[in-house]
């Protein structure tokens, strides 16, 4: 059971992901100065908060979760 579990737990969340998509990506769009600001201020979390908000803007990884 627990890999049906795993795998209806991956599936929910990327169907969640897909539903948030118009709002993940106007936030990122207006906002992502400041979302790069409230990531913190150690060394990686800029970097990180980049690093997601370049996966946001990208067409092709929404392409492919849909897939």
């Amino acid at each position: 059971m627990a890999v049906i579990t795993r795998w209806t737990t991956h599936y929910l969340s990327m169907q969640r992901l897909l539903r948030l998509s118009k709002a993940l990506r106007s936030v990122v769009e207006w906002e992502s100065e400041a979302l790069i600001a409230a990531a913190g201020t150690k060394d990686e979390a800029p970097k990180k908060a980049k690093s997601i908000i370049s996966i946001i803007k990208d067409n092709q990884f929404w392409e492919d979760l849909a897939r």
